[in-house]
């Protein structure tokens, strides 16, 4: 989706940025140049940072993350009934997902660090630390409302009035986005997830770090 803005109206451009397909059409379109949107967005960032490769224009990466167990149980909750059932027909367990081939491990170190085939090492971990902070807007998912703000301060953003209420509907939601299965910190699950996504988990520590000088710097700007 590539969001446009004239007169505070928001308009989609018709590129679908979600898919490298999508992409690879936008790039041939020359989107970028066209200057026809403000925001692309899509899970694939550096696929999605070519369309600026020599380029006399720039764009700046803003993202909501998430804990990485929470990711995975979101992705569990919305994927279980989709998933190969046990020979007996009931659902794959939560415990048995986070031991199977199914689970994607550490997909914000892999995006980041572009890792495509092979093991996540720390070394990717150093990088992916590097480019959230020199290049990324960090917002979290636990914080979503003052994620939104500092958008909108960063990018010094104007939302018009309706957009509140588009904003407290899409909160109100999120509770409940992706299901209802959750588990207790320090359970066999839990622990599961956390040791097959290390990787995310080292970076989260770095993430919460960056959350926090970022807000110091944009209170230092809006002053």
């Amino acid at each position: 989706m590539e969001v446009t803005d004239s007169g505070n109206i928001a308009q989609v451009v018709d590129v679908d940025t979600t898919s490298l397909e999508g992409l690879q059409r936008a790039k041939k379109l020359r989107l970028v140049e066209s200057d026809l949107a403000n925001i692309v967005a899509s899970p694939f960032l550096v696929e999605a940072a070519e369309l600026f490769r020599g380029k006399m224009m720039w764009g700046r990466v803003f993202a909501v993350l998430r804990h990485p167990v929470h990711t995975a149980i979101a992705h569990y909750n919305m994927l279980r009934e989709t998933l190969p059932p046990r020979p007996q027909g009931t659902q794959l367990s939560l415990f048995e997902y986070a031991h199977s081939p199914y689970l994607s491990d550490n997909p914000m170190v892999k995006s980041l660090a572009n890792v495509i085939d092979g093991v996540v090492s720390e070394d990717h971990v150093k990088m992916a630390k590097s480019i959230l902070e020199r290049f990324v807007v960090v917002g979290l998912w636990d914080h979503l409302e003052e994620s939104m703000e500092r958008f909108n301060n960063h990018f010094h953003w104007t939302p018009p009035e309706s957009y509140k209420i588009c904003q407290e509907s899409f909160l109100s939601v999120q509770e409940y986005h992706g299901g209802n299965v959750s588990i207790e910190e320090g359970s066999d699950e839990y622990n599961t997830l956390a040791d097959r996504n290390w990787a995310d988990m080292m970076l989260w520590e770095e993430i919460q770090r960056i959350w926090e000088r970022q807000g110091q710097r944009l209170k230092g700007d809006t002053k």
